[in-house]
């Protein structure tokens, strides 16, 4: 079996996250499709506060890694929904463009919990970076997901969902980096 460059890259990377964050993790989520393949590792920051680092790797289109940082609270009194707003730094490595990039994205998430079927959950997430938060080329970055989620165990979830991710430089046309369906589990500690 021939590992590319890319898999290397997430398999360090995959390595780094988790001997730095294994004394304070609270979640671990890896979700792959056909061509890509990511890691997430969130933890508690203090109050409300929630930091996570991720690496994406698309076996054709390059890497995006970043480290993000939110606000987290209930986003209604009576409703089993949590929100969290705030950003992340972004770093692009789309084999298509010669330079990588870098931005500020800002945006949020957002997950509901069925309250007579409390083991299922539906999430969605939007980040965006417009010019102005764009370092170098960087025109524009857009990440959207969604995604449904089963309970198995009380800190472990399984889930299918869908990802885009898309970027402009001034160096060429827009950079897809990953779009589809994807499949994931996600373990809390």
């Amino acid at each position: 079996m021939h590992l590319t460059r890319s898999v290397w890259s997430l398999i360090g990377t995959a390595l780094v996250l988790m001997g730095a964050t294994s004394a304070f993790a609270t979640e671990l989520d890896l979700n792959v499709n056909d061509d890509a393949a990511r890691l997430t590792v969130a933890w508690d920051a203090g109050s409300r506060i929630q930091l996570d680092a991720s690496v994406l790797t698309h076996q054709d289109r390059g890497e995006y890694v970043h480290f993000g940082a939110h606000l987290v609270d209930d986003a209604a009194v009576e409703v089993p929904l949590t929100a969290g707003l705030g950003g992340r730094l972004v770093y692009l490595s789309p084999d298509d463009i010669d330079d990588d990039e870098f931005a500020l994205a800002v945006g949020g998430f957002v997950k509901y919990v069925f309250p007579n079927a409390n083991r299922f959950s539906v999430g969605a997430h939007l980040y965006y970076a417009p010019d102005v938060l764009g370092f170098g080329d960087l025109e524009e970055f857009v990440e959207l997901g969604a995604r449904a989620s089963y309970n198995v165990l009380r800190d472990a979830d399984i889930y299918i969902g869908a990802r885009y991710i898309r970027a402009e430089t001034d160096q060429g046309p827009e950079v897809t980096l990953d779009n589809g369906l994807l499949i994931g589990v996600r373990f809390r500690f």
